[in-house]
Order: C-alpha cells, then structure tokens, then sequence
C-alpha cells in the first residue's frame, strides 16, 4: 500500500538540465536509510540512443546523468533532458 503505511513517497521531475555530467537531485526529505529510487528520460531532445545512469545515491541525494551510446557515432556528449523520478522508503 502507500503512504496511509508509513512509507515516504516522492514523485517528481527535474528542469530539462540532464546532460552527460552528473546531476546532483536533492531529496525534498532526508531519510534514515538509502530510499529506493525509479526514474527515467521525460524528453528526447537528442537524436542518439541513450540510457540513464546514477551514482552516488544516499541519504539525502543521488546523481543522475545521460549516457549516449556510439552506435551511430563516435561521440557521447549530450543535450539536456528531463529526468521523471519516484523516490520511496519504509523506514521511519
């Protein structure tokens, strides 16, 4: 069930400022132990495939960034996307 159990639920979008470098999303509440965390594109502003990547995640706070795979060239730079994301934990 939700929330009405005690668990903390966070769902959200960040602005369209995910690139190939780490973006840092700052938990709106600090928890006790490591939430888990779901969250993928909302925009395809580039044109070559991608995936989304994170590192980094605690208590407070995860970093997220986009990965652009080489299968259509060489580079792996890419634009900003929008990143949807839930954020949940049981503990107190």
């Amino acid at each position: 069930k939700g929330p009405e159990c005690g668990t903390k639920l966070t769902l959200a979008r960040t602005p369209d400022a995910v690139t190939d470098i780490p973006y840092t999303i700052g938990f709106q509440t600090a928890y006790l132990t490591e939430p888990a965390f779901l969250a993928h594109p909302q925009t395809t502003d580039g044109g070559d495939a991608m995936n989304l990547r994170w590192d980094r995640k605690g208590t407070t706070g995860i970093d997220v960034w986009i990965d652009e795979e080489q299968s259509n060239d060489k580079e792996t730079r890419h634009t900003s996307e929008a990143v949807g994301y839930i954020v949940l934990n049981n503990a107190p």
